[in-house]
């Protein structure tokens, strides 16, 4: 048998590869990155092209990981020692000490998480690692610079070396899609590395159909986790419960909206730590909320990204009068901003010209959970008019995300409230009581806070137009009927109130 091609006849647990799966498992280019869908097969493959490697080079080196020990040694080690039986390859004794797995051609396989306890102790797992293989498994939880390291394990002489890393579809700005941090781009425009992109339907020689029916029923097309789930592409991926996956509903919240010429324009701003956002928003007439359009930076710091807000903004808003637009933004701490005691981000928006306002002790955990729940509230009724008291608009240049790179049409505000902005595993405690909050990812986050912000500043608590508009023709109705002797009338309804 040569390198270059996989064993001819398999046992019938497991299929001959095919198609981009035997591409891959035939491809020697130094660095591999695999993303996948869910069943595709990418971690059966690229365990059985280790196991190929260790039985081609007797007294070959190896390492395959997770990020963390248990996920290796619950999925990743009984995985790969039912293939080693499958192939006639079973390792002749586990090395607890060395913490590696010895075959009888004097090959070994390394297996073990790389997750540090310590800050301290942060690459003492991997180096010393003297391999000419390197295979990690759901790569998208692994740090930048543990994922350099690893590429520096590949040591031991005289064998073929290769490192592959196999994440889930990872977002555009994660360090694996990067090509200026060591990353895979689409387009494999670096020399000597190479991404692959599985779909389900590229295993479905291996898949009853009805596998392939259930997820493309799970995950329809027009569903936020369609391109990680099924088609095995990059973008959104969702890890824990989806805080709106019961109130949200892409039918009908994302629709045609246009811009209501005689009702002010919300612009929110949320810094986040490296993607800044803005989102536009109108209130109802008679009460609700819909969003027009939004922009996500991708690593830009303020500077670079203002600019870019307020060309998009002329562009998607040309006859804006100045008075129809308000600004706000989160708050940015107790006191810091009306005391001048430190340079944050609201006093660079002051510098370029916006004037936002905020509400203090909007950041507190108990109103951040009080405005989920009114935005899901919004998504249950619609107002008296009889429109959809929630609504995203659906034209899809409205929604980009900008990095240095240039501006994409990413439709990130559809996809935070579908299934992207999850609740966070862990609880916080506010007067004794534990409550929920949102996971905080820097991107689906950021909008959705952005939403937050025009919710708690223009509309909670605050009347709406129908309700003025009510107020004013009863004050007008009773300075009518009344006396022309009578007292006259101090506010809206005077002594009638």
């Amino acid at each position: 048998m040569t390198d270059d091609v996989i064993e001819p006849r398999l046992p019938d647990r497991l299929n001959d590869w095919q198609g981009v799966h035997l591409e891959i498992f035939n491809d020697r280019t130094p660095e591999l990155e695999v993303e996948g869908a869910r069943e595709c097969a990418k971690t059966t493959l690229l365990l059985d092209k280790e196991i190929h490697y260790l039985k081609k080079y007797p007294g070959i080196h190896s390492f395959m990981c997770r990020y963390s020990d248990v996920s290796t040694n619950t999925k990743l080690k009984p995985r790969f020692e039912t293939l080693c039986s499958i192939r006639g390859f079973p390792h002749s004794r586990w090395d607890a000490k060395g913490l590696c797995y010895e075959f009888p051609n004097d090959s070994k396989m390394y297996a073990f998480g790389i997750k540090a306890g310590s800050a301290v102790a942060r690459y003492e797992k991997i180096r010393g690692l003297d391999v000419a293989r390197v295979y990690n498994d759901q790569s998208e939880e692994v740090p930048k610079d543990l994922g350099e390291e690893l590429r520096a394990s590949l040591r031991q002489k005289g064998y073929p070396h290769q490192i592959t890393f196999s994440p889930n579809p990872v977002p555009r700005n994660h360090w694996l899609a990067d090509k200026k941090h060591g990353g895979f781009p689409l387009d494999n425009s670096v020399k000597g590395r190479r991404h692959y992109q599985l779909s389900v339907y590229d295993n479905s020689y291996n898949l009853l159909p009805s596998s392939i029916e259930m997820l493309e029923r799970t995950f329809p097309p027009d569903h936020a986790k369609h391109g990680a789930m099924v088609l095995g592409i990059r973008g959104p991926n969702v890890w824990g419960d989806a805080i709106f996956e019961e109130t949200f509903r892409r039918a009908i919240h994302v629709r045609p909206i246009a811009l209501n010429p005689s009702t002010e324009l919300y612009e929110a701003f949320e810094f986040g730590k490296h993607n800044p956002c803005v989102i536009f928003a109108q209130r109802l007439y008679s009460g609700g909320l819909v969003l027009l359009g939004g922009i996500m930076g991708e690593d830009l710091f303020l500077e670079d990204f203002l600019p870019i807000v307020a060309e998009y903004r002329a562009k998607w808003f040309p006859r804006l009068s100045p008075k129809q637009l308000r600004t706000c933004c989160t708050a940015p701490g107790a006191n810091i901003a009306t005391n001048g005691s430190r340079f944050t981000s609201l006093q660079i928006l002051r510098m370029a010209k916006y004037n936002p306002i905020f509400r203090d002790g909007a950041n507190a955990h108990d109103v951040q959970l009080a405005l989920l729940e009114q935005l899901a509230g919004y998504m249950r009724r619609r107002n008296l008019t009889g429109d959809e008291s929630f609504g995203i608009n659906n034209d899809p240049t409205r929604w980009v995300t900008a990095d240095r790179d240039g501006i994409e049409q990413e439709p990130f505000m559809a996809h935070a409230f579908e299934a992207s902005a999850v609740w966070d595993e862990h609880l916080v405690s506010v007067g004794n009581h534990s409550v929920r909050q949102m996971h905080e990812d820097d991107m689906f986050a950021n909008a959705i806070h952005a939403v937050q912000s025009v919710e708690i500043n223009f509309c909670a608590e605050r009347p709406t137009q129908q309700d003025r508009d009510k107020r004013a023709a009863a004050a007008r109705a009773a300075h009518a009927q009344r006396e022309p002797d009578s007292p006259a009338l101090i506010g809206p309804l005077g002594w009638l109130a």
